[in-house]
C-alpha cells in the first residue's frame, strides 16, 4: 500500500536533482518569505539586467560580488521539505539586516552610489526569486559560512540550503505568511513564466 510517507520520500528524491521548473505541479510548491533587507543577497547576484520593474540594474553574474547568501537562518521551526521554493520578501524591515556588514557589502557591489535604506526596497510583498530547498539542518558552531548563524537552546536556529537560484525576470506581487508556505496555484501560474532558463552558477 502507498503511503503518504512513501509519497513524500518519492518527492524528496525527485528534487534532490535537477528539475524542470515549467512543470512542477502547483501542490509541490512552497514559499517563505524574509524580512528586507536579508532577501537581497539571495536574489540580487543572480538577476538579469535590464529588469524595469525593479529598483536596481544587476549585470548577470556580476564579477567579483561577495558570497551570494544560500543559507536562510530560522529560529522555532525546521521543516522536511526539498523542492522548489518561491523567496518572497515581506513588508517588514530589520535594523539588524540593514547594518549587516555581508548584506551592505552585497549593496554597495550590485548599486553603487545607492543608499541601503527602507525607502529603496521598492519590491517588498513580491516573490522576486525562486531556489531548490535541499536541506534544514541544526546550526552547529561554524556551520555553513558566511551566511550561517548559530544559536542553541529555547532560540536554536536551523539552517535552510538554497541551490539553483533564479531570480524572476520581474517581480510577482504576493502576500507572505509566516513559516514556510503553500503558494496557491495562481501565483504558481504568475511566477512560472518569469524564471528564467538558466540558473545561478554560483
Amino acid at each position: 500500500m502507498t503511503t503518504a510517507r512513501a509519497v513524500m520520500q518519492r518527492r524528496l528524491d525527485e528534487y534532490a536533482w535537477e528539475f524542470d521548473w515549467a512543470t512542477v505541479p502547483a501542490e509541490d510548491w512552497r514559499a517563505i518569505t524574509l524580512k528586507g533587507p536579508w532577501d537581497f543577497p539571495i536574489a540580487a547576484p543572480f538577476a538579469r539586467a535590464p529588469i524595469a520593474e525593479w529598483s536596481y540594474p544587476v549585470p548577470a553574474h556580476p564579477a567579483g560580488l561577495p558570497e551570494p547568501k544560500r543559507c536562510e537562518n530560522r529560529t522555532w521551526w525546521s521543516t522536511a521539505w526539498r523542492g522548489p521554493l518561491m523567496i518572497h520578501v515581506g513588508k517588514n524591515w530589520d535594523e539588524d539586516g540593514e547594518d549587516d556588514p555581508r548584506v551592505r557589502a552585497m549593496w554597495r557591489a550590485v548599486c553603487p552610489g545607492l543608499p541601503l535604506t527602507r525607502k529603496a526596497w521598492t519590491w517588498a510583498g513580491h516573490v522576486t526569486a525562486v531556489a531548490r530547498l535541499v536541506d534544514c539542518h541544526r546550526s552547529s558552531p561554524g556551520c555553513c559560512p558566511p551566511w550561517g548563524a548559530y544559536a542553541t537552546g529555547r532560540y536554536a536556529i536551523n539552517h535552510l540550503i538554497l541551490r539553483d537560484v533564479r531570480a524572476l525576470t520581474a517581480p510577482v506581487g504576493a502576500r507572505g505568511y509566516q513559516q514556510l508556505w503553500t503558494p496557491h496555484a495562481g501565483l504558481v501560474e504568475q511566477v512560472r513564466p518569469m524564471v528564467p532558463a538558466t540558473g545561478g552558477a554560483r
